[in-house]
Formats: C-alpha cells, sequence, structure tokens
C-alpha cells in the first residue's frame, strides 16, 4: 500500500514503515529507520489523529478493495482534516 502524505510531498511505501503512530498532540509519524522519520499529516486534535490511523489500518487490512489504481497498489492519501 501507498500513503500519501498530507502535504502531497511524500509517497511512502507501507511496506517499508517500521512504525506509524501520533506524537500525543495530533501529529502522525512514520518510522522508516532508526534515524529516519517523516510526517504524514496533522490533526486539530490526538482523537482526530486516532480515527485517522484506524482508517489506515482498515484499508491496510482489506488492500485488495481499495486498489486505487492500474497496477494494482492500494492508495492511501492523508485526509487534510
Amino acid at each position: 500500500m501507498i500513503i500519501v502524505s498530507q502535504g502531497k510531498r511524500e509517497i511512502i511505501n507501507f511496506d517499508n514503515i517500521n512504525l506509524i503512530g501520533t506524537d500525543g498532540e495530533g501529529a502522525i509519524r512514520a518510522r522508516l529507520g532508526v534515524e529516519d522519520n517523516v510526517h504524514l499529516g496533522a490533526y486539530a486534535t490526538e482523537e482526530r489523529a486516532k480515527e485517522v490511523l484506524k482508517e489506515i489500518t482498515i484499508i491496510y487490512a482489506d488492500k485488495n478493495e481499495y486498489i486505487d489504481n492500474s497496477n494494482g497498489a492500494a492508495i492511501y492519501e492523508m485526509p487534510e482534516n
């Protein structure tokens, strides 16, 4: 699955992510390596960030249902809000 960051500046292959989570203040970050972190998006509340993480989990668990292109890869675009 591919994740497009909120600012549309990064495209991340979910298979390369070691950890994805919130910072406790509404931002979502992905860890790709020991010191390689990517900011995926920021939300007004921690609760909204948790909702977005849940959406990512649902799509990843059933990615065949969310295929959005001709090469068979599921794409998740981080929501603006």
